[in-house]
């Protein structure tokens, strides 16, 4: 979303992600969002590199195909302030508090906009968009939620090793190992999909698009996305 339409004056970025998909009566533990780099534009001269940040709730909804800058939705009058975005890093930002009142007033969910505290349209971080053609690269909101049967998926993301499943992404839903394996599989709301034992191929072809997680019995994760 750019001041001018054009692209070259200041710049603010709006998200947002359902929650519909969690269980219903789960206790929030923790969220974070993610969000990766893709480049970071320098300061011209004079200015100091540091670049602090805020993200704010937002409190009206909005369409991604014709907010603009004119029309853009109110914020909240404070919000989760990131001091430095200066690095040509990814951030994560504990967005806990935000995700328990989103999920326990559904109602009040329009996502967030991130801004810079001083708006230069010279300065700037530019992270990953769900348009990204790079699945991985797409901004992540990493819930841990425990209830009676699972614990939140966010566990299974500090797991995450080398990646020995492929294709992933994958059009057909079938992903191979370069070895043998048992485990589960689990929707992205840690709902089990089902159990897999000694064999070197997952057929999804049959289940919902998006995101999966595989666990092994040797306590490897993958997350696999199927198109």
């Amino acid at each position: 979303m750019n001041s001018d339409g054009l692209g070259q004056g200041s710049m603010r970025s709006l998200i947002e992600f359902g929650l519909d998909t969690l269980p219903k009566g789960v206790s929030i533990k923790s969220a974070k969002l993610k969000m990766y780099y893709t480049r970071f534009v320098k300061p011209t001269e004079g200015h100091e590199s540091p670049n602090p940040s805020t993200l704010y709730r937002l409190k009206q909804s909005w369409t991604e195909s014709t907010v603009t800058w004119n029309n853009q939705p109110l914020i909240a009058t404070s919000g989760i302030v990131i001091q430095d975005l200066a690095g040509s890093s990814d951030i994560e930002i504990d967005v806990t508090e935000d995700v328990k009142d989103m999920y326990l007033n559904g109602s009040k969910n329009f996502g967030w906009l991130l801004k810079n505290n001083t708006e230069n349209p010279y300065v700037g971080m530019f992270f990953a968009s769900s348009d990204n053609k790079d699945f991985s690269k797409n901004p992540e909101l990493i819930i841990e939620f425990s209830s009676g049967l699972v614990t939140g998926l966010s566990t299974f993301e500090s797991e995450i090793k080398s990646n020995i499943v492929f294709p992933n992404p994958s059009v057909s839903g079938i992903f191979e190992f370069n070895q043998e394996a048992s485990g589960v599989i689990y929707m992205i709301n840690g709902l089990e999909v089902a159990t897999f034992n000694n064999i070197s191929k997952i057929d999804l072809s049959s289940q919902e698009k998006g995101i999966y997680f595989i666990k092994t019995t040797n306590g490897e994760v993958y997350k696999v996305v199927s198109k």
